[in-house]
């Protein structure tokens, strides 16, 4: 890749240009519409871990200690992430294609994918997830590795204090849980409504380089259990409350599961994300916006949708670092492996939860006739007694009974335009 974007600096193959003279890239960021905060370098134990030399400060001479230690590192990368995930991914991983034997590694899922978290200190078994960041060192790394085999000691102690000096997230739930142990000394131990609501700040300034601090990303609120919690909020319970699933518009969904990636605790997609559009009657080189629904411009879309997000942060690209020379943008995400296609396989999945959402609460706006289900009931043979609520997939969800019946119209449309097909049947055999 040696073609580098005039937007945003992502690295290319020539062929993937949208216009002739390779000014226009539409893959990374539609073609300037996109624009983020580049990724901060990381702390100087994850290039270490990772093998890469990605530290673009302070370079790192490897040796082969450390290629041995990264291959370790690598092969458990999974593992050491769960181990200080806020979060836990709930997801049934098909292990037909991950456990065969020999070949490359793959993460392949089945069924719904959904980010859940518990209260801050655990009821009566061991510490897990974000209860682990309220216990010393030692003691946090002995749990660590009770639940995760295989992990080395002095890698978990090592990422404990990085995370504990640089995640945001951490600074906010010691400070929430701290919230709640005073809350909860005021309405009595035995009251499980006494939470706390993180709010994230989507209104923060996302076109900086400076890392963000705790005030900048959530404010910590007080909750009594008297007012309505917004799917968007995180709600913290001090002990019991259960499991409570994260949405996917929540701009934490992937720092608190991906703490590796996002060691900062840089926040990811949310709703509130704008397209950088051209201003009012200003030229816009003839580029085509996205069509859909969110907020409007002439018809157009304006909102960044979460799958632009994720490509924007997918792409290698040379950026101009703080010292004000020229160099790669950190690839903590790049380099992660295992992790990395996991973490490819959660995008893909809350995109795709996230667009079936918006199809179940839009179904009036979908509907071109007035048949509100009749006609699919009819074709599906159903009788009144069975039928229900039911969801109409648009012909833009890829496998939907609509989306086959408009390709084999497409199909009979070219025939008519070109003659009727001809088969070419070739048969070999080995000799």
């Amino acid at each position: 890749m040696d073609v580098e974007c005039p937007k945003c600096g992502a690295l290319h193959w020539k062929s993937e240009c949208v216009s002739n003279n390779c000014e226009k890239f539409g893959m990374c960021c539609f073609s300037g519409k996109v624009k983020l905060p580049y990724l901060h370098p990381p702390p100087p134990l994850l290039p270490s871990l990772l093998g890469s030399d990605q530290d673009v400060l302070n370079p790192i001479r490897r040796t082969p200690d450390m290629n041995k230690a990264t291959n370790s590192f690598q092969s458990l990368i999974r593992r050491y992430n769960s181990a200080f995930a806020f979060a836990s991914v709930g997801v049934r991983v098909d292990e037909t294609v991950t456990g065969a034997p020999g070949g490359p590694y793959s993460f392949r899922i089945q069924g719904q994918l959904s980010h859940r978290m518990g209260s801050l200190l655990p009821t009566d078994r061991p510490p897990v997830y974000a209860q682990l960041y309220f216990h010393d060192t030692d003691a946090a790394t002995t749990f660590r590795q009770e639940g995760n085999r295989g992990a080395d000691v002095v890698v978990l102690a090592d990422l404990h204090a990085m995370l504990l000096e640089h995640n945001t997230f951490v600074t906010i739930y010691c400070s929430a849980h701290d919230i709640l142990a005073q809350q909860q000394r005021i309405h009595g131990v035995a009251n499980p409504t006494v939470t706390c609501r993180l709010i994230l700040d989507a209104n923060a300034d996302q076109h900086r380089y400076n890392r963000p601090t705790a005030n900048e990303v959530a404010a910590i609120i007080p909750n009594s259990g008297d007012g309505v919690d917004s799917s968007r909020d995180i709600v913290l319970h001090l002990q019991a409350g259960g499991l409570r699933r994260i949405s996917e518009i929540n701009a934490a969904y992937f720092p608190l599961a991906y703490p590796l990636l996002f060691p900062y605790g840089e926040p990811g997609w949310h709703p509130g994300l704008k397209l950088d559009l051209p201003a009012a009657g200003a030229a816009n080189d003839n580029d085509e916006l996205e069509e859909g629904g969110g907020d409007n411009n002439g018809g157009k879309r304006t909102r960044l949708t979460q799958s632009r997000w994720g490509a924007f942060r997918i792409h290698q690209r040379k950026i101009r670092l703080p010292n004000g020379q020229r160099g790669n943008e950190p690839t903590t995400i790049l380099c992660a492996g295992r992790l990395f296609q996991q973490f490819l396989v959660d995008l893909w999945a809350s995109c795709q939860q996230n667009n079936m959402r918006w199809i179940r609460e839009n179904q009036t706006k979908l509907r071109s006739k007035l048949y509100s289900g009749l006609a699919d009931a009819q074709q599906n043979g159903e009788d009144a007694a069975s039928i229900g609520q039911c969801v109409i997939l648009p012909s833009s969800v890829v496998g939907s009974p609509h989306f086959m019946l408009q390709i084999y119209q497409d199909s009979m449309a070219l025939t008519r335009f070109f003659g009727h097909c001809d088969y070419f049947i070739t048969v070999t055999a080995n000799p």
